[in-house]
């Protein structure tokens, strides 16, 4: 007990008074247990907007012994002391709205025109498999995998396909789906919750993002990329793309936990801030990237100048990280339309005569005034076969030079050429001419069958003996065998033949993909 005076200036009493009060109150307050004091709270927590009217600021409570209440919001008195601050730039735009990724749209596959060649990558056909009109043509490779490699084209020659396709296991697997369940979210809770639906979602970024890694083909060492069907790509992207989706719509329950004010001073909010303005954005713009790709109609045009008189070997190699995969080169093949020089042979219709000459005896009348009983006389006379003038046959083999312009006239089953080519005769008589003639014309050939071939037979005509100009004049005795005066003259003739032996071994760099000027269409 300390004694007082009896007689104190009223001041000293006061400030004695103010002394033991302060004393008294620290004494409660602070226990010899916890005498050093909680930090000041941070200074840059921004408020966020919760759509409530904010909560006022109650009067300072006391402590009982070492257990303090809970913190009210932009209060500071339950701060935790590991909270991480936040720029209040970021924060307030990682609750913002959210752009949704776009959803799956495939785009229609490109119209298909009569200069367009399909390809398919799958079993190596070519639709059609014949050209018939040169100029630029679109080789269109269909089902090719261009979501995940890259395809070189080349017009060459290459071994045929080995279709090698490897297995593609364990892209896809199950998730954990741990969603807060909807009683926690009604229910009201001053507890931050942050780190449920915050663990959920850094747990899918990164399945997502393993799976996604697990898609790009890979090399190592002497080992090539595998290869993977296109249908088995887009099957497996599609149960990622639902994982993902997933992602995406939990990102709404962690920017509902940013917003509640228990969670202002939570150490999770950066990790949660950094959650959707820093990794989500990456994997939107992947996710993205990828879609488009699935979306495609996944083919390859490549624009060639194709010519209907030759053959085409179009080989396809698969390619990743700048080498090919391990499915064998594809090879398609497309076999001319026309060709330059087809052979017939057949029957040649000529206005041509072929003469022959001798001297035979004719039988002479008695003159009129010959005693009756008189016998006829004898005269040599000169004989001509093959006078006329109708048709005789001959034989001919042509080569028939096609058309080399494209226009309505010249098509697969219907067409014109030029033709030339020997003529033998057929005549079973002693002509006097040569058996060797020549005929060309213009023909008209249906299917690159049948060619008609009108045009003029040159050949050697055998004219009357000098001295003799008709049939039957009297030949002088002892004249021997008339001799014909021989020249050569075109008459019209019509030739008939049908296509003969292949002329493809006689060009060079070609097969016997066929001969004729068109081959013909299955739809005539």
């Amino acid at each position: 007990m300390i004694k007082l005076p009896a007689r104190l200036p009223f001041a000293a009493l006061l400030v004695l008074t103010c002394f033991f009060s302060s004393y008294s109150v620290a004494a409660l307050q602070n226990p010899s247990s916890s005498p050093t004091p909680p930090p000041p709270p941070p200074t840059n927590i921004p408020a966020v907007s919760t759509g409530n009217p904010p909560a006022a600021t109650p009067a300072a409570a006391p402590q009982s012994g070492s257990t303090a209440a809970p913190s009210q919001p932009g209060g500071g008195q339950g701060q935790p002391q590991n909270a991480v601050a936040v720029d209040p730039a970021r924060l307030q735009k990682a609750v913002g709205p959210i752009q949704a990724t776009p959803a799956a749209a495939p785009q229609p596959t490109p119209k298909t025109g009569p200069d367009t060649y399909i390809l398919d990558w799958n079993n190596g056909s070519a639709t059609p498999d014949t050209v018939y009109d040169s100029g630029r043509s679109t080789l269109r490779i269909t089902n090719v995998n261009d979501i995940l490699y890259s395809y070189d084209v080349k017009v060459t020659r290459l071994n045929p396909p080995d279709n090698d396709l490897s297995q593609w296991k364990g892209l896809i697997q199950d998730t954990i789906n741990a969603l807060t369940q909807s009683a926690n979210k009604a229910a009201p809770n001053t507890a931050c919750t942050l780190s449920s639906p915050l663990g959920t979602e850094k747990e899918l970024l990164k399945t997502i993002g393993d799976h996604i890694d697990q898609m790009q083909p890979k090399a190592s060492g002497s080992t090539k990329c595998s290869s993977t069907p296109v249908k088995r790509t887009i099957a497996a992207w599609k149960s990622l793309r639902e994982q993902y989706d997933q992602f995406e719509s939990g990102l709404a329950d962690v920017q509902r936990q940013m917003k509640d004010p228990s969670c202002q001073n939570d150490p999770q909010l950066g990790a949660a801030v950094k959650l959707i303005l820093d990794d989500f954005p990456k994997l939107q713009q992947t996710v993205i990237a990828i879609q488009q790709k699935v979306d495609a109609p996944h083919i390859q045009d490549v624009s060639y100048d194709l010519k209907r008189t030759s053959d085409y070997d179009i080989a396809v190699v698969e390619a990743c990280n700048d080498g090919a995969t391990d499915h064998a080169a594809v090879t398609f093949h497309l076999n001319r339309g026309f060709d330059v020089l087809t052979l017939s042979g057949g029957f040649l219709l000529t206005k041509l005569q072929a003469r022959s000459y001798s001297v035979v005896a004719s039988p002479v009348a008695p003159p009129a005034n010959s005693p009756p009983g008189t016998a006829p006389t004898a005269q040599n006379v000169l004989s001509v076969d093959g006078l006329g003038s109708g048709m005789r046959g001959a034989l001919v083999a042509l080569f028939n030079y096609h058309d080399p312009f494209e226009w309505w006239g010249n098509r697969p089953n219907f067409g014109i050429s030029l033709s030339v080519g020997p003529v033998f005769d057929v005549s079973q008589g002693k002509a006097d001419t040569s058996k060797f003639g020549v005929f060309a014309g213009g023909s008209v050939h249906l299917w690159n069958r049948l060619f008609i071939t009108p045009g003029v037979h040159f050949g050697e005509f055998a004219d009357f003996p000098q001295g003799f100009h008709n049939a039957g004049d009297p030949v002088p005795a002892n004249f021997g065998t008339p001799t014909p005066t021989k020249r050569w003259t075109g008459h019209f003739a019509l030739g008939i033949t049908f296509k003969g032996r292949d002329l493809s071994n006689l060009t060079p760099a070609s097969n016997n993909a066929g001969s004729g000027a068109s081959t013909p269409q299955t739809q005539q």
